[in-house]
């Protein structure tokens, strides 16, 4: 049984009881599970510096062109943040996150067919290809 909250400006909030402060539906277990991500994130941003030398060294761009690279990903990362919560607004999470599985899935499947040569494979045949590939190195 939820409890409705009517605000003076006609805008009704919800306010848990008992029963729905359980589990993930508790707020701050939610907080503390984004908490967590953040930070799992956060260390592919620390890291960076890991990955600058190599592939300076691989494909000779200059290290301003990477980092060039680098400060537009976190500019995009972190200024679109209000967009993705206006489309979850009006679409709901459900949708927002499977286009950004897509759209990470897609981004996978570019950079294997980059290190292929133009090729795109999947399933066993790219895991075997992939493990062959391996050994050699």
């Amino acid at each position: 049984m939820r409890h409705d909250v009517k605000m003076g400006n006609g805008v009704e909030l919800a306010r848990p009881t008992a029963s729905t402060a359980r589990g993930l539906k508790n707020r701050w277990v939610q907080v503390a599970i984004g908490i967590l991500c953040m930070g799992l994130v956060a260390n592919l941003q620390y890291a960076w510096t890991l990955f600058v030398g190599p592939i300076e060294a691989k494909h000779h761009w200059g290290l301003s062109a990477i980092q060039l690279a680098f400060s537009v990903f976190v500019i995009v990362e972190t200024w679109l943040v209000p967009v993705e919560g206006w489309l979850v607004d009006k679409f709901g999470p459900r949708p927002v996150i499977a286009a950004g599985a897509v759209c990470a899935a897609l981004g996978w499947v570019l950079d294997d067919r980059d290190r292929l040569g133009g090729q795109v494979r999947a399933g066993p045949d790219a895991q075997a290809d992939h493990r062959s590939r391996q050994s050699a190195t």
